[in-house]
């Protein structure tokens, strides 16, 4: 069976696939491997399932083409900043002078690695 783009279609990429714009459409894997067309870039401004494939084309980094309405540079991007949302939120970042607080130590303590005595203990 095949689907997007002309390829098979994914079992991982979920039921959302059918209802997609370029699905069963005119459009051919040219369309929008490597470079997006301007029928491309239509089909996706007005797709009902574009959110669905953008989040399906952020989780297979290796997908190539115009997914979602993005290049794979523009995923590679957004990719990018959730990693850097995700390291550190603004309200738990330190400033000077202070130590850490209580979720913090939390996680640092969770972190650090177990402590195992091997061959009893020490004389």
């Amino acid at each position: 069976m095949t689907g997007r783009h002309g390829r098979a279609r994914s079992e991982a990429a979920g039921d959302w696939s059918w209802f997609a714009a370029c699905a069963g459409s005119s459009a051919t894997p040219d369309d929008f491997i490597p470079r997006p067309t301007v029928l491309a870039k239509q089909m996706c401004a007005g797709c009902p399932v574009r959110t669905d494939c953008l989040e399906y084309a952020l989780s297979v980094p290796w997908l190539v083409g115009y997914w979602g309405g993005t290049t794979a540079g523009r995923r590679d991007k957004m990719r990018r900043q959730r990693r850097l949302s995700l390291a550190v939120e603004p309200s738990e970042a330190l400033t000077f002078g202070e130590g850490p607080t209580e979720p913090q130590r939390a996680v640092q303590q969770a972190s650090e690695p177990a402590r195992v005595l091997v061959g009893g203990p020490r004389r």
